[in-house]
């Protein structure tokens, strides 16, 4: 439901739909007033679909639609907060796609790839920085992605994240770390006498 919470609580995103082919997802998303207006199509809950074909498949339904934010679940750690942030990036860049990235955790000088001949090479010239999309947000115009774009080709703003809020839930300990923050963030609002 974090993720869900994020979305309800920024007044930047007009309606929420949830995609799943879960019977049981879809049963509490509509008890707590989110909108699941069918389960997803079998060829699209595959453990390969790509997030972005989902989302077209939704788009033929939706001609209303002008911008699209796709929030995953594994990424439990953006707020209400960051959304409305990328949002602004986005706008002050004047730009059509954004995706939220984190910085890579070691330096630049330490990423190599397998080149030609099986031997390792540098990357030549070194940026001064290297990201990855973390998971947490991408947003996207409707006529960019029905186009054929998906949110991280060319074109695409980055929002940076912190790495500690860049927690992509793929396994049991990445849950782990997840709910120990989540946790800890819990209990630090209570001390200080913020809300969660």
């Amino acid at each position: 439901m974090w993720t869900l919470d994020a979305a309800r609580g920024t007044a930047l995103i007009d309606e929420i739909l949830v995609s799943t082919d879960c019977e049981d997802i879809a049963e509490v998303c509509n008890a707590n007033g989110f909108s699941v207006p069918e389960l997803r199509p079998a060829h699209l809950a595959t453990d390969t679909t790509p997030s972005i074909d989902v989302i077209r498949y939704h788009l033929t339904t939706r001609p209303d639609v002008e911008w699209v934010v796709l929030l995953q679940p594994t990424s439990p750690l953006r707020t209400s907060l960051h959304i409305e942030e990328a949002f602004a990036t986005l706008d002050s860049a004047a730009a059509h796609k954004l995706v939220s990235v984190v910085e890579i955790e070691c330096p630049a000088s330490w990423v190599h790839f397998v080149a030609d001949g099986n031997r390792l090479a540098a990357l030549d010239p070194l940026p001064k920085k290297l990201f990855r999309p973390n998971g947490a947000i991408y947003i996207a115009r409707r006529e960019a992605i029905l186009a054929g774009a998906d949110f991280s080709s060319g074109g695409s703003v980055p929002f940076e994240m912190p790495a500690a809020l860049s927690i992509d839930v793929d396994d049991v300990f990445d849950m782990r770390d997840a709910c120990f923050f989540l946790e800890s963030a819990r209990h630090v609002s209570a001390l200080y006498g913020r809300p969660d």
